[in-house]
């Protein structure tokens, strides 16, 4: 089962993005937020692909949200699917190009 997740700045930047699969595709599917740094989006792409891609723009150059590079400090609420997990802490943000970014379990799950 997945669940959301909104992704939210102070410069108004939202967006409400999946996380994890469904019953009938997860051993094929595990969507994840990403920044596309072609595009400069946050995109949302799937972990079990052997070639991640942009949705929108096709590019490969996709940088999962729990990179290191976009992560400016964790905080102390997660969202955590597998051995994957996003915080309520500061991500960079593709709205304002600062890393005041946050991600906030909406409680919503879907399978």
């Amino acid at each position: 089962m997945g669940r959301d997740a909104i992704a939210s700045c102070e410069c108004g930047f939202t967006a409400t993005v999946p996380i994890g699969g469904g019953q009938l595709d997860f051993l094929t599917t595990f969507y994840f937020p990403a920044l596309c740094k072609k595009c400069n989006g946050l995109v949302r792409v799937n972990l079990l692909e052997k070639s991640m891609s942009c949705p929108k723009c096709r590019s490969t150059g996709v940088v999962p949200y729990d990179q290191p590079e976009l992560i400016k400090e964790e905080g102390p609420n997660r969202i955590e699917w597998d051995d994957r997990y996003l915080t309520d802490g500061a991500y960079f943000c593709p709205g304002c190009g600062q890393f005041t970014l946050t991600f906030k379990d909406v409680g919503i799950c879907w399978d």
